[in-house]
């Protein structure tokens, strides 16, 4: 296949004998192209029709609403999560996968959902923006695409600022910094206001404007006023292949920025003084790395405590000198870039949604009425219930009042078992007890 200045070659290359073709070419399910508009048309047309076949074969099962709901996300919208990663659908492709979703989840068998379907096609209510909500906010918890792809595309910038000497973070900084525009020195202009170069490659310009449509925004650290700053914690060799904390212990930088403890016959090299002032921050560890304490005292941990369960790491950065994107002071759509997750990214993208409403969207308890004055005008009286309160307990007292049916009059009143049913109830449970 034949990109950039090649494009224009076809046919086998007489010294490597790769093929140069003008067509498309799929590596790992994902479509690459010198055209990559026309590959993002057709892949996601025919990701549409998959999502529609299925969409047919779920609707014959009489699903409720909170049902359909995570079908929609569940099968429909997993379809599209892995080439969201990778190529930007046009507007009107992600407005019809969009529409099909919804369709999905508005589309019901039960008598109750007839006044949803207008004119033959089903109404989703609550509106797509409000649907979205979590359930405290008034939503069905439904699926938003254009979110889930904004989260998406943002999170390679979010792992871009991250330890790692990764390839693909090696090619991708310098690739940003070469196109940078006239007024940035660095790849920081991404998470900027600054406005995207001409020449930045189709993919990552289309990354950078769901960075800039989600939110993004940095908090330099401030400057101590105190007392001059301390000795540095860490230090990190020239190569950048070791870093030494306070006490001297010398450990190698994985390539993914993790400390590792040198082997049996690894000799570390010698702390001097060409070693420069590091970067160490305390990183979330990947699960596969993960010892087996680590992993028994996350399970043993509630699933409100695991988050503060999970184990962390010291991972090397970058010298102090040249960081250039701290990922602890850069927030995208609020969400720092060191504890990025899809899955929070796209709940504050749809919160912070125009169209959404900006309280809970819940209809308002009953409200309690307001407190009597007194007679003698010292103080007020005990504010009374709600009236929902109020309410329930008309509704005990008129159950009270109800005439008792057979089977709640025996439920009430237990009848005293005779002598004989009670050794023949023994003896069955004899029978039954295994020996």
């Amino acid at each position: 296949m034949g990109l950039g200045r090649f494009a224009h070659l076809t046919g086998p290359c007489p010294h490597t004998g790769v093929p140069f073709t003008t067509g498309t070419v799929t590596h790992l399910g994902v479509p690459l192209s010198w055209d990559s508009d026309a590959a993002a048309a057709d892949l996601y047309t025919r990701r549409a029709r998959g999502m529609a076949f299925v969409a047919r074969l779920w609707a014959a099962l009489s699903l409720t609403l909170v049902g359909r709901v995570h079908i929609a996300k569940q099968v429909l919208a997993a379809k599209l999560a892995y080439h969201f990663s990778f190529l930007n659908p046009s507007p009107a492709q992600l407005k019809e996968l969009t529409d099909l979703v919804d369709h999905f989840a508005a589309r019901s068998m039960h008598a109750e959902d007839a006044s949803l379907v207008s004119h033959g096609n089903p109404l989703l209510l609550p509106k797509q923006k409000m649907a979205c909500l979590p359930y405290k906010d008034g939503g069905v918890n439904h699926v938003d695409l254009p979110a889930f792809l904004s989260a998406l595309q943002a999170k390679t910038f979010a792992l871009l600022a991250q330890p790692g000497r990764q390839p693909w973070k090696t090619l991708t900084r310098a690739l940003l910094t070469h196109v940078r525009p006239d007024s940035a020195t660095t790849w920081a202009w991404v998470y900027s206001d600054t406005p995207a170069p001409a020449g930045l490659p189709a993919r990552l310009a289309a990354a950078v404007g769901h960075v800039r449509s989600a939110g993004v925004e940095q908090h330099p650290p401030q400057p101590a006023t105190q007392r001059p700053a301390a000795p540095p914690q860490w230090r990190v060799s020239l190569d950048q292949l070791w870093v030494a904390n306070a006490a001297g212990a010398v450990s190698y930088v994985h390539y993914t920025g993790w400390l590792l403890e040198p082997g049996p016959g690894v000799l570390p090299p010698a702390v001097d003084g060409a070693w420069q002032p590091a970067c160490v921050l305390q990183h979330r560890k990947p699960q596969h790395l993960w010892t087996f304490e680590e992993r028994a005292a996350y399970d043993a941990a509630s699933p409100g405590e695991q988050a503060g369960a999970w184990p962390w790491a010291p991972y090397f950065l970058a010298p102090e000198a040249g960081v250039v994107v701290h990922p602890e002071h850069c927030r995208i759509a609020g969400v720092s870039l060191a504890d990025y997750t899809v899955r929070d990214v796209r709940r504050a993208i749809t919160a912070a949604n125009p169209a959404a409403p900006p309280a809970p969207a819940r209809p308002a308890a009953m409200p309690c009425p307001a407190p009597a004055q007194q007679a003698g005008g010292s103080g007020t009286q005990p504010a009374a219930q709600s009236r929902l309160a109020e309410r329930e307990a008309e509704w005990q007292r008129a159950a009270a009042q109800l005439t008792t049916t057979a089977a709640q009059h025996f439920h009430n009143n237990l009848v005293a078992l005779d002598p004989w049913l009670h050794r023949t109830s023994a003896a069955a449970g004899l029978q039954n007890t295994p020996p």
